[in-house]
């Protein structure tokens, strides 16, 4: 019956609405396929594409001059169709060849009305092609020719290019004008959001967050978005924004993200709920790296300024940024409040920098508890650590200090009782490594609060700086016999990644043992006998390892004067009074 009919009834009567049911088989149909059948969908609409193919070369031989135009059209959206048909269907190869095949038949008249949109698309296609092949110098050469193809269009004409039913149908019964240049514009967000991953994997932050940011401008312009995903790719550009100390740009984003998210509370769904929950949760965890990262580069500078007398205040100077500074069509004033965007220099400010990542840190964790979360709870964890340790770098009284500190300790060993090492032995290992570190710098505080007393330490003073002492020795061994194997026995050459954290462990110990106060001449003798082998050791191993890399020379040296001053020392104060 097909076979009868003339080419524009047969295209508009039977073509097209094969073309219907193959795009809803395709985009709707497809996400309903069982776990056993995953392309079932697709390969009904891949029938239904040859079918129509098939049907087109049959008619070929009988096609007067205009029709064989539009058979060209149907053939190179065909081709496009069957190329993503494969592609999705995980056959790769065959896709390739398809896109390949529909890009080359409109190649000389791809900056036409009738085939720019459809040139577009398949240079998109071939660039996510080479990107899942992990190619992505050469996805960025599809992603580039889509985005200048767009470019040169738009320069050459008003005209609203052909969306692909529209090559299935009679020019007088095209898709609106205002619906194709809408299609045409959401095609080019597309391209900008493949050239923000393709940029990512290439190592390229810079511009993967131009485009990324370029990306969500459009969306929010042409409101063609998720709103969770929208906000979820929000709060990441942020962190882009971090590390090149655009802080103006990192709270404009959280607060975007934030308020975008705030507008799903109809959200009833579970899926969705669940969704959204995660969404709130993560983008928490990214105002969190602002508070931590502002305190941690604002001790930074006032470390590495300490005689500049002209350090002004945060209120007076924003940091700069070397690029347009992030600014989304939204009202986000009440989410950014009143946040420092510029280093902060006194415990009041870094107080409140504070206040904001610990609000942060408790909806994060209201999400990602330990219960099916482990990493993400134990990052959290540590992350409310370093905020404790950087406030604690602002606060002038040594008790103060002391106390922040040991909330650290606390709730790093809490976490750490709730794992089991033989699941989760690396998340141990870090736990008791911070912790030991802490108990280290509580040593040092209470020392320094022992000096500026006057006269000597209390019996009190003395009994906490000697258990401060101890359960630093403990924490940094019980680090380093974490690496023992199945017969207590330790590694003879440690792996790259933990040769510096286990060596550095083992120096630490030996500095605590001379820290013990003790009035007994033979146990002050014995504690630094302990010391000196421990430093021995770290010699021997370097002697044993000469191509070691250079991550432990500075404590080396120091190893070196120690076992060449050392026995000195024990051999005085066994001789002294």
């Amino acid at each position: 019956m097909a076979a009868d009919l003339s080419f524009s009834l047969w295209r508009t009567s039977v073509c097209l609405p094969k073309f219907d049911e193959a795009v809803h088989l395709s985009d709707v149909e497809s996400h309903n396929d069982p776990e056993e059948e995953p392309f079932r969908s697709h390969y009904k609409a891949r029938d239904i594409w040859k079918q129509i193919e098939q049907e087109l070369k049959e008619r070929e031989p009988a096609m007067e001059e205009s029709e064989q135009r539009c058979a060209v059209a149907i053939h190179s959206a065909i081709n496009y169709m069957l190329g993503c048909n494969y592609i999705e269907a995980e056959e790769t190869s065959v896709g390739e060849e398809k896109l390949v095949l529909s890009l080359q038949s409109i190649e000389s008249e791809k900056m036409t009305p009738r085939y720019c949109c459809l040139a577009v698309k398949v240079l998109n296609m071939l660039g996510v092609l080479w990107s899942g092949r992990e190619n992505y110098e050469k996805a960025l050469q599809f992603a580039k020719g889509s985005e200048q193809l767009y470019s040169d269009y738009l320069a050459s004409t008003e005209v609203a290019p052909f969306v692909i039913r529209d090559l299935f149908i009679d020019d007088e019964h095209l898709t609106p004008e205002e619906e194709r240049q809408m299609a045409f514009e959401s095609e080019h967000t597309h391209t900008l959001f493949y050239l923000a991953q393709i940029y990512d994997k290439l190592q390229k932050r810079s511009e993967s967050a131009e485009y990324c940011y370029a990306t969500l401008r459009r969306q929010l312009e042409t409101r063609q978005f998720d709103s969770i995903e929208w906000a979820l790719n929000c709060a990441t550009l942020s962190q882009y924004y971090i590390t090149v100390g655009d802080y103006m740009s990192t709270r404009h984003c959280l607060a975007a993200a934030s308020k975008m998210v705030s507008q799903n509370d109809g959200c009833d769904q579970q899926d969705q709920s669940e969704k959204l929950l995660k969404c709130r949760a993560d983008i928490s965890r990214c105002w969190v790296k602002y508070c931590l990262n502002l305190l941690q580069e604002s001790k930074s500078a006032i470390q590495s300024a300490e005689n500049d007398t002209e350090i002004t205040s945060s209120s007076e100077t924003p940091m700069e940024a070397s690029h347009e500074v992030a600014q989304f069509d939204l009202d986000v004033s009440a989410f950014e409040g009143d946040t420092p965007v510029s280093h902060v220099l006194t415990f009041e400010d870094a107080r409140h920098v504070f206040i904001l990542g610990q609000k942060h840190l408790d909806l994060a964790r209201q999400f990602y508890v330990l219960d099916g979360y482990v990493t993400d709870y134990v990052s959290i964890t540590q992350d409310y650590s370093q905020l404790f340790k950087n406030l604690a770098f602002f606060e002038h009284d040594i008790d103060r200090q002391c106390r922040m500190h040991k909330r650290r300790a606390d709730m790093l060993l809490e976490t750490a009782k709730q794992l089991n090492p033989q699941f989760y032995l690396v998340i141990c290992r870090q736990l008791t490594f911070e912790t030991a570190e802490i108990y280290n710098s509580l040593v040092e505080l209470k020392y320094s609060s022992a000096e500026q007393r006057e006269g000597p330490p209390t019996p009190h003073m003395i009994k906490k700086i000697n258990q401060l002492v101890q359960q630093s020795i403990d924490q940094f061994q019980a680090f380093v016999d974490s690496f023992r194997d199945h017969k207590k026995e330790m590694p003879k050459t440690f792996e790259a990644d933990s040769l510096h954290p286990v060596l550095v462990s083992k120096f630490y110990v030996a500095r605590l043992y001379t820290k013990f106060i003790v009035s007994d001449k033979s146990q002050r003798v014995q504690n630094m006998k302990k010391a000196l082998d421990l430093y021995q050791g770290l010699l021997d191993y370097s002697d044993a390892h000469p191509d070691m890399p250079p991550v432990f020379n500075e404590e080396l040296s120091v190893c070196k004067e120690m076992v060449q001053l050392m026995p000195l020392k024990m051999t005085k104060i066994m001789q002294g009074p």
